[in-house]
């Protein structure tokens, strides 16, 4: 049984203020990363932190690209076999419209099925790209022998196999583990206070 949302830690939030620009940039990282991915599975985190930034509270990737435009943000996501982290900047004005837009991602994406099969499809087709990526090929194959029978010796972007056998309810399922079970580190940088 998992324990209760009010026995896990509090959030780590760790802040540097300078108010030589009017900008903050913000990042929120979430551990483990696609390393809990099942190898059956691989890819699905990543996946997963691409679909959650695309249906950020019930918008469609368009919305979502307005309303960073409107705030004068940038807003990204990254998948490492160790964290995913949301990472972003905007104008000090905007912080607050800008961290409502994290916080949708994070907690509240609509993970649709109708995003998560176009996602699918545009990962793909970026897997059958590598093909043609000598340097990528290469950093792929020297990870799985040098992590042969570890987590980390799985491509963090997954299989051509993987991503086809993934369905909407499997990123479902991954959002949940990585928002309940995962430790969360919030950093802030700029012109910004605790």
């Amino acid at each position: 049984m998992n324990p209760p949302s009010a026995a896990r830690a509090a959030p780590s939030v760790l802040v540097e203020t300078s108010t030589a620009l009017p900008l903050v940039a913000v990042s929120l990282t979430l551990e483990p990363g696609v390393a809990r991915d099942a190898p059956s599975q691989a890819g699905l985190t990543a996946l997963t932190a691409r679909l959650m930034r695309r249906t950020a509270g019930g918008r469609d990737g368009d919305r979502v690209e307005t309303e960073l435009d409107r705030l004068g943000g940038s807003f990204g996501v990254d998948a490492s076999h160790t964290a995913v982290t949301l990472h972003g900047a905007t104008i000090a004005r905007s912080l607050d419209g800008f961290f409502a837009l994290m916080k949708d991602t994070l907690c509240a994406p609509s993970l649709g099925e109708d995003e998560f099969f176009r996602l699918q499809r545009e990962i793909t087709s970026e897997l059958v790209e590598l093909f043609d990526d000598d340097r990528a090929l290469a950093r792929r194959w020297f990870g799985r022998r040098l992590y042969a029978g570890h987590a980390f010796g799985t491509p963090s972007a997954g299989t051509l196999a993987s991503i086809r056998a993934l369905r909407p309810r499997d990123a479902k399922d991954a959002h949940a583990a990585l928002v309940e079970g995962g430790t969360l580190l919030c950093g802030f940088a700029g012109d910004v206070t605790r």
